[in-house]
């Protein structure tokens, strides 16, 4: 189930950010899809040239800015 899937990387993705790994130690916990997955389900729109850290830092990003809210 997608949406299963996608609470199970939210859920690691939240995890190493909680024990502040930098996001170069991120990327290496996912492959590219399951980034731009996750991506997605933040409202972000992955662009063709992004790597796995752009998308790190972009989750990483949107997800500081939920916070501040």
């Amino acid at each position: 189930d997608i949406e299963e899937l996608r609470a199970d990387l939210s859920q690691k993705f939240d995890e190493l950010m909680e024990a502040e790994e930098a996001p170069e130690k991120i990327k290496e916990q996912f492959n590219t899809e399951e980034l731009k997955a996750l991506a997605i389900s933040l409202e972000i729109e992955p662009e063709d040239g992004d790597t796995k850290l752009d998308l790190v830092n972009a989750i990483l990003d949107e997800l500081k800015d939920e916070d501040d809210e």
